[in-house]
């Protein structure tokens, strides 16, 4: 495990390790926030190594909204549970061939043996995307949000619990603290 100071260090150096890894040809952006996509300086690094970024978003009303702007060049609605195993058809769509899975702040919003169980198929997956995937650092409350109920926060994980599944994992902030942040990767 890795320290780092802050989630701007951690974007910077996740952005660097997308221009040395890149370039991909369809990218998986997981849950992305209505609000400027949230993270636009991440978006925008993906963006300029990649053909296409598509993104999964379980909300209607996000769906709808996120399809009315351009921040992605395709947009689904599903559960990710339901996604993965890579393979299989959904809503038209092949769910294999992404080669890199962003879930920035998603895993904490399923009950924890979801979660888990999640996480492992996606690092078990062959051929194994890149993955990039943060999360709060410990469990950290949070209710709905925006009438979204999806987003309350159901689970709090470790980073021992991405460590066991594989994945490098670097952290800034305290466990249980707002602002503390697991970034999780493989195959970056």
């Amino acid at each position: 495990m890795i320290a780092l100071r802050d989630r701007h260090e951690q974007k910077a150096d996740l952005n660097a390790r997308f221009v040395a890894k890149g370039p991909f040809n369809r990218v998986l952006y997981v849950g992305a926030k209505v609000q400027g996509a949230r993270h636009p300086s991440l978006l925008d690094a993906v963006r300029q190594v990649s053909r296409t970024v598509e993104c999964l978003e379980l909300y209607a009303p996000n769906v709808e909204a996120l399809r009315t702007r351009k921040f992605f060049d395709v947009v689904y609605q599903g559960d990710i549970r339901e996604w993965y195993p890579a393979g299989a058809l959904y809503n038209g769509a092949m769910r294999s061939g992404f080669d890199l899975l962003l879930w920035w702040h998603g895993p904490e919003h399923l009950p924890f043996v979801d979660a888990i169980t999640l996480l492992a198929r996606l690092a078990s997956s062959r051929p194994v995307p890149a993955l990039a995937i943060a999360c709060p650092y410990g469990l950290t409350p949070q209710g709905a949000v925006g009438g979204n109920p999806h987003e309350k926060h159901a689970c709090g994980l470790l980073p021992e619990d991405f460590e066991r599944l594989g994945f490098t994992v670097s952290v800034c902030g305290r466990p249980n603290k707002k602002g503390g942040n697991i970034l999780a990767t493989m195959g970056l």
